[in-house]
């Protein structure tokens, strides 16, 4: 249940309602991208998850405004890999945008960000980023494909959403072969995809569902769903907390499709912090740290 986890921890990273995509944007996307991912940045601050799944700082362009949104699409190796990162918030300037897009992408800079409209922006690789210049000028008002119309939903249905196909592969790709390999591709295609999102406020609603290769992969998937909280809790950590206050636990099946669904409460989640912070702080006082300010004037 490795995927679980990993999906779990892309998503905790927002607050409250989900925003809608149009058709064209959505349709920028790489029809050939094996992972997306949105994170609302703008409501993340607020969120009582922000100590427990801090966000990296992906984008600190000079000229924008507030980012509000950041949509990230991974391309398939096979189609030469490549990276889509889309930024969407108030004050986009048409000076920001670079006639050639550069391949540095991370933090995004004025000098390699490419102006769709106002509000929106995109940045990548120059091959990706070429490819979805050409599909925003189609002017398209019908969303493209499968791929579009499932992030036009998650879009809506979730504050954070992310979209993985055949997960498991990409995890062992490009890692050394050897010869005794006969049941590893039984492993890495079980599961065919991914989607996950998450409703947050002050109780926040998760849901996740694998598509598997079979029904009874999808039965087998469901069995080790219900005793995920106890595996979690046997490895310690950040998540080991948050699945002893995990509550609604639900796990079904229908068909090839796994569906797991569970609540946090914020409130206990700000508990859990608050306790965490305090026993870091005895742990640093216990190391011996240089003596404060406080602990001098007591001395004397």
């Amino acid at each position: 249940m490795r995927i679980v986890l990993f999906a779990a921890a892309a998503l905790l990273m927002s607050f409250t309602f989900g925003q809608s995509l149009s058709p064209r944007l959505a349709s920028i996307v790489p029809p050939d991208a094996t992972f997306v991912r949105s994170i609302n940045l703008e409501r993340y601050a607020d969120s009582a998850l922000h100590s427990f799944y801090p966000t990296t700082q992906e984008s600190t362009a000079l000229c924008l405004g507030k980012v509000r949104q950041i949509i990230t699409a991974e391309r398939a190796p096979a189609a030469g890999g490549g990276r889509l990162v889309i930024l969407r918030g108030a004050n986009v300037a048409s000076v920001c945008a670079s006639p050639e897009p550069t391949s540095d992408i991370a933090p995004a800079s004025a000098s390699n960000l490419t102006v769709l409209e106002a509000g929106t922006a995109i940045t990548g690789d120059p091959d990706t980023v070429q490819l979805a210049l050409d599909r925003w000028q189609q002017r398209g008002s019908e969303v493209d494909g499968d791929l579009g119309e499932k992030i036009r939903t998650m879009s809506e249905s979730y504050d954070n959403w992310l979209i993985a196909f055949r997960p498991l592969r990409a995890m062992v790709e490009g890692q050394p072969s050897g010869p005794y390999q006969s049941y590893r591709s039984q492993f890495t295609d079980m599961v065919e995809e991914v989607r996950a999102g998450v409703r947050l406020g002050k109780i926040n609603e998760i849901e996740l569902d694998l598509e598997m290769q079979t029904s009874e992969d999808a039965t087998a998937a469901a069995g080790l769903g219900r005793w995920l909280r106890g595996l979690v809790q046997t490895r310690g950590g950040t998540e080991a907390a948050l699945a002893e206050v995990a509550g609604g636990w639900s796990v079904t099946t229908t068909g090839k499709v796994v569906s797991l669904f569970f609540t946090l409460d914020s409130t206990k989640l700000l508990e859990i912090d608050e306790k965490r912070r305090a026993m870091e702080k005895a742990a640093v006082k216990d190391d011996g740290d240089p003596p404060t300010e406080t602990t001098i004037v007591k001395k004397h």
